[in-house]
């Protein structure tokens, strides 16, 4: 058995009447560990300078009231984790809760390090977000189930949604019947590690969505083979180059396959698995997390399904820190048994430099931002091509076609955004080095925008 503190923690002001949850909370800790796991809950406590009734509150600020109510999160081992209670999320202000001590930044959380130095030791309750969906005797059960939910990716629980159990998503509408509340068996065996797996125990590894997936069946061809192959933009490049991953998912045969539509790093289902020159293997790691939502992909030998993804960052910064050869693969569960791996390509980080160039200048964050996550202004994507204008040809290319294709994705195309990124389009293909996914779309792109 291992035991740690549960403290309650109110980060607005005017809350109480919650103590009977950090009981029910180690009950069911408690029993879907199989007794592993001991919670010993303290009564509620309203942090230091507390947020004013119905506010909603910041990631910084959940941050600081962790640590209020831990008193220190950056001791190890975890002696006490903590379960907050707040109005709502100023990034989300429509979820329910949130296990917001990752271990690593996020785009609408980007935590100092001293909050990112020791992971999983706390979660919050959104009980204003609650309050506008349900009501009476709806928004307790929801309350007790959120709260256990939350707990449990404390340990690292993952999302899951079949069966239910308390790993399920909540619903917009209506809370789950008496049936989802418990954890299912591949959970237990998960909580049962806690005393000896750093993947399990609060402090340990950081948190991860992925593990154990839903056991729902996928549809795939009785004749057709479902192939997963990825390529990198470069085979050799410095870390803060706007590197693509390719992904190409193909079926042989005359038969079609159909698989969920989650070829994305940021659901659990596939997974960008990374080689580092010293040997170790570590997950790419999304620094967005979505829910499973049941829609499909259907592929033939006529139809891949092909996309790329920008390697060069995740949560927390750049991807590749380390000079050496790297390995890259990744991995599809297409249905609840079957995995599917995809070749292993190799690629080179190059040192950093002795003395930095100008075109580096890409690297700066709101640069790196804008190239991460193709949003941004024609101001912003004309610095970054100017800064981008002395580096070698892929590089120039890789920007202009990156920023090109963001100014043609943005929510307010117009006639400006338009001919711009037509001119730089076809700048990126008159330097006639752009792998064969990126020379496709680009060509794709520029022929819409003259058609149009």
């Amino acid at each position: 058995m291992i035991s740690y503190g549960l403290r309650l923690g109110a980060v607005n002001a005017g809350y109480d009447g919650l103590d009977p949850l950090g009981n029910y909370v180690a009950k069911h800790i408690g029993r879907g560990s199989a007794g592993v796991i001991r919670l010993l809950p303290s009564a509620l406590s309203t942090v230091p300078q507390a947020v004013a009734q119905g506010q909603p509150v910041t990631p910084l600020r959940l941050h600081q009231a962790l640590a209020q109510v831990l008193g220190n999160t950056t001791q190890l081992p975890v002696q006490n984790i903590g379960l907050l209670f707040a109005h709502s999320y100023q990034p989300a202000p429509r979820i329910f809760g949130l296990m917001f001590d990752l271990g690593f930044r996020t785009p609408e959380d980007q935590a100092v390090d001293m909050f990112t130095q020791v992971p999983r030791q706390g979660c919050v309750v959104f009980l204003g977000a609650i309050a506008a969906a349900r009501a009476g005797a709806e928004f307790d059960r929801q309350v007790a189930f959120t709260s256990v939910h939350e707990v449990g990716h404390v340990f690292n629980l993952i999302h899951q949604t079949s069966p239910l159990t308390f790993m399920a998503s909540s619903k917009k509408d209506a809370t789950y019947g008496d049936g989802a509340y418990f954890f299912g068996p591949n959970q237990t065996n998960w909580l049962m590690r806690c005393a000896t797996d750093v993947d399990v125990m609060p402090g340990g590894s950081i948190f991860r969505d992925f593990g154990y997936q839903d056991k729902r069946a996928g549809r795939a061809a009785a004749s057709g083979q479902l192939a997963l192959d990825v390529s990198t933009s470069s085979d050799e490049f410095w870390p803060m180059e706007p590197i693509m991953l390719n992904i190409r998912l193909s079926v042989t045969g005359t038969s079609k396959a159909v698989v969920p539509a989650e070829v994305d790093p940021g659901y659990k289902r596939f997974r960008v698995m990374i080689r580092d020159p010293d040997g170790s293997v570590r997950l790419y790691r999304s620094p967005l997390r979505f829910c499973s939502q049941g829609a499909s992909i259907e592929i033939s030998a006529e139809s891949p399904f092909v996309r790329d993804l920008p390697l060069f960052g995740q949560a927390g910064g750049y991807t590749f820190k380390a000079a050496g050869l790297h390995q890259v693969w990744a991995e599809l569960d297409v249905t609840g048994r079957k995995l599917l791996r995809s070749n292993v390509c190799e690629i080179n980080v190059l040192p950093e430099f002795r003395r930095r160039p100008k075109w580096a200048e890409i690297a700066s964050p709101s640069n790196a931002r804008t190239l991460f996550y193709r949003a941004g202004g024609i101001d912003e994507f004309s610095s970054i091509l100017h800064s981008a204008r002395l580096a070698r040809p892929m590089t120039r290319a890789m920007a202009l076609y990156v920023c090109s294709r963001a100014a043609l994705s943005a929510g307010c195309i117009d006639r400006r955004r338009n001919e711009w990124a037509r001119e730089h389009l076809q700048r990126c293909l008159d330097l006639a080095v752009l792998p064969p996914h990126q020379q496709s779309r680009a060509e794709q792109s520029l022929a819409l925008i003259s058609s149009a």
